[in-house]
């Protein structure tokens, strides 16, 4: 089995467990609300090999991870919205929230648009919303930090890195030379940017957005993923709320 197929794997018996709990009449025995973790990154910073090593060690060391983290990125989230893995499910058999932060106001429309009149960009919204609410997933991109700054849950990374670093990683991935490597690199990450601020008028770069910035340049992947998932425990122990009687 090939790593995008584990990956989905993951990703599907992890959403059968965890949408099980929230059936109507079954209790649940948990204290706290499960962290989920947001990751932004530039071109060529690793994050989806981050992302891998970090759920394998919070799966090893988070004692909310009943079921295990599950990854999506880019491809998965469509695979989520497309084969309508996230049923509509009463807001009562999810977590209360008690929001510090207004949601955005991509989220406020969300709510007075009926679903039917939704965009591919609404859709993709409202699953990391609910995939967040979840708790125990790490998401890659799609703006998903921006669009879960007033859920508590929520921990908000970005991966950055020096350009010679990234353009390496981009050439090896992708078996292109250094030069056409730089620029697939520039070219991804001004999409990124721009899809950022077209759909939520943020800047992908504004450091204030996020808990961590990691270098990982400076890092490998595998330090890099035991920061953030040391940092995740760290904080969701000491700041999130109990779950409502």
């Amino acid at each position: 089995m090939n790593s995008r197929n584990k990956l989905l794997k993951r990703m599907e018996e992890f959403l059968r467990c965890r949408l099980a709990e929230l059936h109507p009449g079954r209790t649940s025995n948990r204290l706290y609300d499960r962290p989920s973790i947001m990751i932004s990154r530039q071109a060529g910073a690793r994050g989806l090999e981050v992302a891998k090593e970090l759920a394998d060690y919070l799966d090893q060391f988070d004692e909310t991870a009943e079921h295990g983290w599950a990854t999506i990125d880019q491809g998965l989230l469509a695979h989520v919205i497309e084969d309508q893995l996230l049923p509509d499910i009463s807001q009562e058999y999810l977590v209360p929230q008690i929001a510090e932060k207004e949601p955005h106001d991509v989220v406020a429309s969300m709510r007075q648009t009926p679903r039917s009149e939704w965009t591919l960009f609404q859709h993709s919204a409202d699953a990391i919303r609910r995939l967040c609410r979840l708790g125990n997933v790490i998401i890659l991109g799609r703006g998903a930090n921006f669009l879960t700054q007033d859920l508590q849950n929520a921990f908000h990374v970005r991966l950055v890195g020096d350009p010679e670093t990234r353009a390496r990683a981009v050439a090896s991935e992708h078996a292109l030379d250094l030069e056409k490597a730089a620029d697939y690199m520039r070219s991804l990450d001004g999409a990124r940017a721009q899809y950022v601020r077209r759909h939520l008028d943020r800047d992908i770069a504004d450091g204030s957005s996020y808990h961590l910035t990691i270098n990982i340049s400076r890092l490998d992947p595998c330090t890099s993923a035991r920061i953030i998932g040391d940092s995740v425990i760290e904080w969701a122990g000491a700041r999130l709320l109990p779950m409502s009687a």
